[in-house]
């Protein structure tokens, strides 16, 4: 039975006390609904993680599957392998900054429109508004201070001159090194392969891997001349941050595609 066949019923039999309690319940429960629907959209009660990203997307449970798939090794995924479009998928990275820079950067990469929706807000994301901020983990104020100030013929001269070696597993040193400082964290990655050779040579592969890099570092000329040489560039050596902006330079100056 539903509450108005009730409240009929109590009208009818004549129980005028009920039927204006029931009555009264029926405008409370009512008052709180439209209270609701104006006072509290989606978001205001609880807010979302730190964090959370809205990815712009069709398809959505195909596209899920398709990142969920990925997101291992997103790094190394190909832009075809994605559905971007219209509606959203929600990705919250409890890894923290380091990995929501590193898997924004790569959404983006793919060619996905990634949205902050961490907090109290709706969840959903309109690429197209104003209102809604678009993530981009290169854009802070510092980072473009940073580009600004760099000289880009400099950047290129040294991508032209230590991308010509190749390192303990790329074709590519300059390759090489970004991948191990923003995404492998192997630091040999970073090292010309003879170079290291003759390092593994000397002290034998665990000894080689349980060095401090700095240490390694002093043992091959190239290697460290590259590390210096862009330190002097980008006026200072932050590692990952550092290299995530090198990277991102690169690619605008069309050096690097991934």
């Amino acid at each position: 039975m539903s509450i108005l066949d009730e409240l009929l019923d109590h009208l009818v039999a004549g129980d005028e006390d009920k039927a204006k309690q029931l009555f009264h319940e029926i405008v409370v429960n009512q008052s709180k609904i439209e209270w609701n629907k104006k006072q509290l959209p989606e978001g205001d009660l609880i807010p979302l993680p730190q964090n959370s990203v809205s990815v712009d997307a069709d398809a959505t449970d195909y596209d899920f599957m398709r990142l969920g798939r990925n997101m291992a090794n997103i790094a190394t995924t190909e832009p075809s392998d994605n559905n971007m479009g219209d509606q959203d998928i929600m990705l919250n990275f409890f890894g923290g900054d380091k990995e929501a820079k590193h898997m924004i950067k790569n959404l983006k990469r793919l060619g996905y429109k990634v949205g902050d929706i961490s907090g109290y807000q709706d969840h959903n994301f309109d690429p197209d508004s104003e209102e809604d901020k678009i993530v981009d983990p290169e854009d802070g104020d510092e980072v473009k201070e940073i580009k600004e100030s760099v000289d880009k013929s400099a950047l290129k001269a040294w991508y032209d001159k230590y991308s010509k070696y190749q390192s303990n597993n790329y074709d590519n040193l300059v390759f090489g090194m970004i991948k191990a400082w923003t995404d492998t964290g192997i630091l040999s990655d970073a090292y010309e392969e003879n170079e290291y050779a003759a390092v593994i040579d000397k002290f034998g592969d665990d000894k080689a891997d349980s060095m401090d890099h700095d240490q390694v570092l002093k043992m091959m000329p190239i290697s460290k001349a590259m590390q210096d040489d862009i330190t002097k560039i980008m006026g200072e050596w932050q590692g990952e941050e550092t290299m995530n902006i090198v990277d991102n330079m690169l690619q605008d100056l069309g050096l690097l595609e991934y």
